[in-house]
């Protein structure tokens, strides 16, 4: 096991057996012993831990969002993002002197995330954000990509702005093609 920090981000807070798979997955198969997961369902994620993980130092921390008025494929951009945490201070503490930031889940990624579920990709996207201005390496561990339609221009937003981020979705044929489609840097 290795001794430094790792944190992970993604959409492991609900009742879906396949994103705790993948959580437990890759916190087993990356080997750190101390780990921070930033959720947005911290009860499913002590439930997670309990049962699978409990051999592990981890720590959650829940991503508190001020109430808004949820506008469906509005192009958020990030200042509009962190400016709606309540809790970015707390945050930018667990992400200190951190090894990597691990982007966990299955394919969230899409337009399907932006009807109606446009809280928990915040919640998501506040500790890449916050990691990317730290200067912390993040790698991004999913399922798939896409599609972008209706919501192109809010993720166009997000992963243009994500210099640290290392892309390395499990689908190889759509998922390149629908993430190309949103930016013109090269990654």
């Amino acid at each position: 096991m290795k001794n430094g920090v790792i944190t992970y981000t993604g959409p492991f807070g609900d009742t879906n057996f396949g994103d705790w798979a993948m959580i437990v997955n890759n916190i087993r198969c990356i080997s750190y012993q101390n780990i921070v997961l930033f959720s947005y369902g911290p009860v499913f994620n002590r439930e997670i831990v309990d049962t699978y993980l409990a051999d592990y130092d981890i720590e959650i921390v829940e991503v508190f969002l001020d109430d808004f008025d949820e506008k469906s494929h509005f192009p958020h951009t990030p200042v509009e993002i962190l400016g709606r945490v309540k809790n970015l201070d707390v945050i930018k503490d667990h992400l200190r002197d951190v090894d990597k930031l691990i982007v966990n889940g299955g394919g969230y990624f899409n337009d399907e995330w932006t009807e109606g579920r446009m809280d928990k990709l915040f919640k998501i996207f506040t500790p890449m954000l916050l990691a990317d201005q730290m200067g912390i390496p993040m790698v991004f561990t999913g399922n798939s990509l896409g599609p972008f339609d209706l919501g192109k221009a809010f993720f166009t937003n997000m992963f243009e702005r994500l210099r640290s981020l290392q892309v390395a979705a499990k689908d190889h044929l759509y998922s390149k093609i629908c993430f190309d489609q949103l930016s013109t840097s090269q990654r």
